[in-house]
Order: structure tokens, then C-alpha cells, then sequence
């Protein structure tokens, strides 16, 4: 099932993010942040869905406007958990996702990703979901961590 953010799911999904290597238990205090100043009323502000199975937090997608454009949006995370991947469900949120913001009428999903050999899978997920690289920026992260950009054009107008 597929629902909306609450509160009480922040202690899970910093659980997911710890597991898929996306955050370090020492860093998930921005995370934590991130969860804890998130709007609960249905605004165009940023978006954070929850995939659970039989009563279980297994899987989380945050995704917010990009500022100062026409519609645009960034998918700011997206994780299964290690133990349920590979199993389509990555897919289903994103889909999910594109859906919402389709039926919101907006425009774009851009991805912001690692290039780093740890993120070959993540890379290949976005890929395989339909969107473009469109941009790779050597040492953004941190040096050798380079930026990769991906984009889905969701609605041409």
C-alpha cells in the first residue's frame, strides 16, 4: 500500500536510509530534519510518500518543486528497503510519483544521483524507468563523487 508521510514514519525511514548506504547513522540528522519540518497538509510543497506491507515501512519517496521554474520538480530520495529490492517496488513509487505530478499538471522530474561505482545500480534503476541523463558534473559531491543528473519530461506544455 502506498500512502502519505506521518510523523511516526521517521524513525523507519531513517532505518531504510541507513540500510541502502544513502546515509551513514552519524549523518541522518539533515534526514531527520527534513522529516520533522515536512508539511502534513496537501499543498504544492514537497511530497513524501510511503510503500508499507503488511503494517511495515518498506520503502519511502520525497520529492519537491525545484525553485524558480516552470513546474519542475526534483525526486529527492527514493529507497527500498536491501531485504524487498529488485522486486518491481522501486518502480511502483516512482510511477507513483510521475502519476501524482501528472495529475497535478506538472511538468518535469529531474534527479540529482552519485556517479560513483556504489550508485551503478541507482543509475541503472533511473535508466530502465524511462529517464535521460542529462547532465554529469565531475567532483560535486566531494572529489571523485561525481553529480549525475537525470531528467523525465512528464507533460510537454
Amino acid at each position: 500500500m502506498i500512502r502519505p508521510f506521518t510523523p511516526e514514519d521517521t524513525n523507519a525511514i531513517i532505518r531504510i536510509a541507513v540500510a541502502t548506504n544513502m546515509f551513514a547513522e552519524e549523518d541522518t540528522g539533515i534526514l531527520r530534519d527534513m522529516l520533522s519540518n515536512h508539511p502534513t497538509d496537501d499543498s504544492d510543497s514537497s511530497k513524501i510518500i510511503i510503500l508499507e506491507e503488511e503494517g511495515q515501512v518498506i520503502g519511502v519517496a520525497y520529492y519537491e518543486p525545484a525553485p524558480a521554474t516552470d513546474r519542475a520538480w526534483y525526486l529527492t530520495m527514493i529507497a527500498v528497503h536491501p531485504e524487498k529490492q529488485a522486486q518491481g517496488r522501486g518502480t511502483l513509487l516512482m510511477q507513483h510519483v510521475e502519476d501524482a505530478l501528472i495529475a497535478a499538471g506538472q511538468r518535469m522530474l529531474l534527479v540529482n544521483t552519485s556517479g560513483t561505482p556504489d550508485y551503478d545500480r541507482t543509475r541503472a534503476f533511473y535508466l530502465r524507468c524511462g529517464y535521460a541523463q542529462v547532465a554529469h558534473i565531475p567532483d560535486y559531491w566531494s572529489a571523485g563523487d561525481d553529480l549525475v543528473v537525470f531528467c523525465k519530461v512528464l507533460r510537454a506544455n
